[in-house]
């Protein structure tokens, strides 16, 4: 009787799509810990609690890994904000940033690992550029979309100085964006960044 043979290096439960889940989460919190260069690929695994087969047949390598973890933190993020966003599409301008900062003051304090990860995403870019092949331009695409419409809707309602550029503005938003994930990173207290919230939504009122 024959019998079917599992290519090498494909164990049984590559498959899964819960081990890939389990793999992303357990890279989130191993990168974020220890950053890129620093986390091994025994350490993931040993999180994940499989093998080295499921990392290199979902993912291919460690910087695979990365790059997936990474466009699966900005798939969550992005989706919330637009339906933030969307659901306060009649109100103005300076309520829907202080809604799109609150929803992200809410993600990142739900979940440790995902600050964390995102809070040196940027420097890991920087310090390993190859990673950058990794990432999904079109998720990040879909974020620079939000700020951009918020920045239009700022110029029609002349909330903002009319010389200011939009790439200074696209900036000052980018500085409170990633400012409040590294904030949510550290700091202890959960009520803390809403209150810089709404410091932030009352000095632009």
């Amino acid at each position: 009787m024959s019998t079917s043979r599992r290519p090498p290096g494909r164990p049984p439960d590559t498959n899964s799509a819960s081990t890939r889940r389990e793999m992303i989460e357990a890279a989130r919190a191993c990168f974020g810990s220890f950053g890129f260069d620093k986390t091994s690929n025994a350490d993931i695994v040993e999180k994940a609690g499989v093998t080295t087969g499921p990392l290199y047949h979902h993912f291919g390598s460690k910087a695979g890994l990365y790059g997936a973890v990474a466009n699966d933190s900005i798939a969550v993020l992005v989706g919330r904000l637009e339906d933030v966003v969307g659901a306060r599409a009649d109100e103005d301008v300076v309520s829907r940033l202080g809604a799109m900062l609150q929803a992200v003051a809410e993600i990142y304090i739900e979940d440790e690992d995902l600050a964390r990860f995102d809070a040196i995403g940027p420097l890991e870019l920087k310090r390993t550029p190859e990673l950058v092949d990794h990432i999904d331009r079109a998720q990040r695409a879909r974020l620079s979309a939000l700020f951009d419409a918020l920045i239009e809707d700022a110029r029609d309602a002349q909330h903002v100085d009319p010389t200011s550029s939009d790439a200074a503005l696209n900036d000052l938003i980018t500085v409170l964006y990633f400012g409040l994930i590294y904030y949510c990173a550290v700091v202890d207290a959960d009520a803390r960044p809403f209150d810089v919230v709404e410091v932030i939504v009352k000095g632009l009122r």
